[in-house]
């Protein structure tokens, strides 16, 4: 009884809305009305059955519902709220299971289809302007006082997408291309981690966009905290530190420790292949040289040297120490733990499973370019506390104003007929 009478409630408040009148003025144009009917908008309450006047430009063929302008109905059928239920469902589940969650808790009930529709159209309209809309995110965001450092991530992840026939467009087998991620992180001065914006980008070609909104996120931060201390991490992939170290020519570099680790952990087990003991004892010594001694580095390269002049013909102990040596520059992390600095990128390879590997990459998937950005950008928006003030900038874009031209007189919604 209650659900029925908060719908009864939006029909009528949605009905206030409306405008029957021969007559609007739209943006300076004068529009008339050529029809006036019944038709159907999904809340968050159900469907709501709402009569509404189409108004039309002089010789024009897209018809304009002054009810919909004014109520900010999302692509002719959703009210606000439920526009919004509905994007957060599907980042985070399939349509399919965004319909069966609304079914289970009651009131709407969108179908598979209009769920799968959603996203891609708000997305496209995020997409068209995303720059712009990220600016104003940040305009109104505060950096945390305590904040003292900034850390600027970004890696990969595999991603199904489909391969479509140029000539017939059916779809055929999958094939695998690479997704970005990236992170920007706030810590304080005992090297905690106070907040982090998340943003992943389907496959492109070097990361190029992702690349971007990294250098404008960072620019916005050092525009209100110039003082703020950068570390730039991530794994040792040239494409990654071409941009890191020469799009952004300040602060520190460090190679992700945890990459170094996996590099130091099979040079050892390449070097001792029959006692494992051995092999994690000096994986054990050296990872924790490295880490404490600021000269570990040095201690690890004549370790690895060693290692090369007695196994000269392995190709593991000798792809690490080159590793090593290319990298010598960014492993400097006994002086980045005394000052409380971050050295591992674990940050950003937790944003590469939670925002696309959870959602992008369950059995049976398949992408496209659209339709997989645009659960990346909501899923990007939630994840990083942005998700409430991205709808507000979302919702302005479905309102618009209505005048009305001299003389006309509007009548009340209980005495139109």
């Amino acid at each position: 009884m209650v659900m029925n009478i908060e719908k009864e409630a939006l029909e009528s408040c949605l009905s206030e809305y409306d405008v029957d009148v021969p007559s609007i003025s739209v943006d300076g144009e004068i529009y008339n009305k050529v029809v006036r009917c019944e038709t159907d908008y999904q809340s968050s309450a159900g469907i709501l059955r709402v009569t509404r006047s189409l108004y039309r430009i002089k010789g024009g063929l897209p018809t304009i519902c002054p009810l919909e302008m004014k109520a900010g109905v999302v692509e002719g059928r959703w009210t606000p709220r439920a526009a919004r239920q509905g994007i957060w469902a599907v980042a985070h589940m399939t349509p399919q299971e965004s319909e069966d969650l609304f079914k289970e808790i009651g009131n709407m009930e969108p179908s598979k289809s209009s769920l799968d529709r959603l996203p891609k159209k708000i997305g496209a309209l995020w997409e068209a302007s995303f720059i712009e809309h990220q600016a104003m995110i940040r305009l109104d965001e505060e950096i945390p006082a305590e904040a003292v450092t900034v850390a600027i991530c970004l890696d990969g992840v595999m991603v199904p997408m489909s391969k479509v026939d140029s000539v017939t467009d059916e779809v055929s087998e999958a094939q695998y291309k690479e997704a970005s991620c990236g992170t920007i992180s706030l810590y304080d001065k005992d090297g905690e981690r106070l907040s982090t914006v998340q943003i992943g980008r389907m496959p492109e070609h070097k990361k190029a966009t992702l690349k971007l909104q990294l250098k404008l996120e960072l620019e916005g931060l050092l525009s209100k905290r110039p003082d703020l201390n950068i570390v730039k991490l991530a794994d040792g992939s040239k494409d990654n530190w071409g941009f890191l170290e020469n799009d952004i020519l300040s602060g520190r570099s460090l190679l992700d420790f945890w990459h170094m680790s996996e590099y130091m952990k099979e040079a050892f087990d390449a070097a001792y292949p029959n006692d494992t003991g051995k092999s994690f004892g000096q994986f054990e010594k050296y990872k924790a040289i490295l880490k404490n001694d600021k000269a570990g580095t040095d201690k690890f390269i004549r370790c690895l040297r060693n290692l090369h002049k007695t196994h000269p013909k392995n190709s593991t102990i000798k792809r690490t120490l080159t590793y090593i040596r290319n990298n010598k520059h960014r492993i400097h992390y006994a002086v980045a733990l005394e000052l409380n600095l971050p050295i591992g990128s674990g940050v950003v390879e937790a944003s590469c499973k939670t925002l696309v590997t959870q959602r992008l990459k369950r059995s049976g998937m398949r992408w496209q370019m659209h339709g997989g950005q645009a659960i990346l950008s909501f899923r990007s928006l939630i994840k990083s506390n942005r998700f409430d003030k991205a709808w507000d900038i979302i919702s302005l874009t479905y309102k618009g104003v209505v005048d009305m031209p001299k003389n006309v007189v509007v009548l009340p919604a209980n005495k139109r007929i």
